[in-house]
């Protein structure tokens, strides 16, 4: 998943709420429908507003793909063999 996925309760505690609702197609080829929000991320003193999705309870956080580009950041591909 390219957002950000932390448990639902998880943002609703935190006072996240969801915002509107999205149709995602996983990995193995499953259909989901999860609700998205947006909340303040904090990483190395810099502080942006970002995209999350309130997954089911047993979901593991997930640091997507656009919260790691609104950092700056990204995955290093490169075969370090």
């Amino acid at each position: 998943m390219r957002y950000t996925t932390l448990p639902a309760s998880l943002l609703l505690k935190l006072g996240v709420v969801p915002l509107s609702r999205a149709n995602f197609i996983l990995a193995d080829g499953t259909r989901i429908e999860r609700g998205i929000g947006q909340t303040w991320m904090r990483l190395r003193g810099e502080e942006f507003i970002g995209p999350v999705v309130f997954g089911p309870e047993a979901t593991q956080p997930l640091l997507g793909a656009v919260t790691l580009e609104i950092f700056r950041l990204g995955i290093d591909t490169a075969d370090s063999r």
